[in-house]
């Protein structure tokens, strides 16, 4: 199966919170599969490829075999390439990771301005919207929870 995924990751203050939105969908345009995801604290750059880890994960999960990933961070499309290299010592762990996930698809990561597609600008405002509620309420879905009972 061939598909096409849009990915974004925000964070608001960089480094603070963030979060990640991914939507993948089938050669046809329905939708599979839609994320979003609070990733705690961390830096816009993280956000970036820790969406791209996630729409991969999704994506061998769906048992797609060629897929086209639109983002609009171009140091992670040239990255993806072998254009750049991966400096940042907490972004080549999510690399090592993404590069794993993408053996036997065929994946290929364009960049696009984000001004120049809809789909990118929705997974951007669902990542930050996301981002700002956790912000606001904190990531209550990752806290324990509190049982009452003393240890």
């Amino acid at each position: 199966m061939q598909a096409v995924a849009y990915i974004g990751g925000s964070s608001l203050k960089n480094p603070t919170y963030a979060a990640i939105a991914v939507q993948i969908f089938d050669a046809a345009g329905h939708l599979l599969a839609s994320i979003c995801e609070p990733i705690g604290l961390q830096t816009n750059n993280y956000a970036e490829y820790h969406a791209l880890v996630r729409c991969l994960e999704e994506a061998r999960r769906l048992g797609v075999q060629r897929l086209t990933v639109y983002t609009d961070c171009e140091p992670l499309s040239k990255q993806w390439t072998g254009e750049y290299r991966v400096k940042a010592s907490n972004i080549k762990p999510l690399y090592t990771t993404a590069k794993a996930l993408a053996e036997g698809i065929g994946v290929q990561v364009v960049y696009l301005q984000k001004d120049s597609n809809e789909q990118l600008q929705l997974v951007d405002r669902l990542a930050h919207a996301a981002a700002k509620h956790i912000q606001r309420f904190g990531n209550l879905h990752l806290q324990e929870d509190d049982d009452g009972t003393t240890d």
